[in-house]
């Protein structure tokens, strides 16, 4: 079903599921699963409007005789970070707040494009304050910029690749850096990041890099301290290699300015 925060329809999806479980006969044992897919760039910028896809589903050891009405869903392995939230359901947030907010800011990993779950098992009592339910979030190493290009169509990897290429080119001391889950090189300070979306690369050389460039840069769609390059036209490499040397000057002087 699909869904938003603001608009969740959680209750309805489970009013609706519960009923006809039954029906399914090859299920693993009884724990009920709570299952989120979101977009890649759900979470860049988060706003609780933004839709998302949720599955109310158990484990079956095979996909066929499917009941009329369902769908099938396959989990892919990978590395998750597991929580359990003690409390009633309603109190969730609470615990996704820390998770988000706290811990996976402060850890050595970023969020990885896969599904989130929960898991109901017998603990699970719904808005009851003894209530207990594990919770799963896709994690990776925060510098896995190959594993992040490598997620992405050829055709995309491509670019990435194009745009990390000229960045190292034109900052070869630079250090890649995985920041706000992107790709960004840092030297002196971050100097830019790149990420890749449905129709085009962001670039965020920060509102000064953008400023310096406004004329040139007029032709693209973009904000204060982004540009987009259209995944459909050449990418302008020397206007990349331009701006990066202009950042990499800018870090130098206010690093050594602070010396002073």
């Amino acid at each position: 079903m699909i869904m938003s925060l603001s608009v969740n329809k959680t209750g309805e999806l489970w009013k609706s599921f519960m009923p006809e479980r039954k029906e399914i006969q090859n299920n693993i044992g009884t724990e009920l699963y709570s299952l989120q897919v979101y977009d890649r760039n759900y979470f860049n910028p988060f706003s609780p409007d933004k839709k998302f896809e949720k599955w109310a589903a158990i484990e079956v050891t095979y996909f066929n005789n499917v009941p009329d009405g369902m769908e099938t869903s396959q989990l892919n392995g990978g590395l998750y970070a597991v929580f359990i939230h003690h409390g009633a359901a309603s109190t969730g947030p609470k615990t996704f707040s820390y998770i988000f907010g706290t811990w996976l800011p402060n850890s050595e990993y970023t969020l990885d494009n896969r599904p989130h779950f929960e898991i109901l098992g017998d603990k699970y009592k719904n808005d009851d304050p003894d209530s207990e339910e594990e919770i799963w979030i896709p994690i990776k190493k925060k510098d896995d910029i190959n594993g992040y290009i490598a997620s992405f169509p050829l055709e995309t990897q491509i670019l990435l690749e194009q745009v990390r290429a000229t960045i190292k080119e034109a900052a070869p001391d630079a250090s890649e850096v995985i920041s706000y889950q992107m790709p960004a090189f840092k030297l002196n300070g971050l100097l830019v990041w790149y990420a890749a979306y449905a129709r085009h690369i962001g670039f965020y050389p920060g509102a000064s890099g953008i400023a310096a460039f406004k004329t040139e840069l007029s032709v693209y769609k973009g904000a204060k301290g982004s540009v987009q390059f259209p995944l459909d036209k050449p990418l302008p490499l020397d206007l990349i290699t331009e701006i990066i040397k202009y950042r990499v000057n800018e870090n130098m002087l206010k690093a050594k300015t602070k010396k002073k």
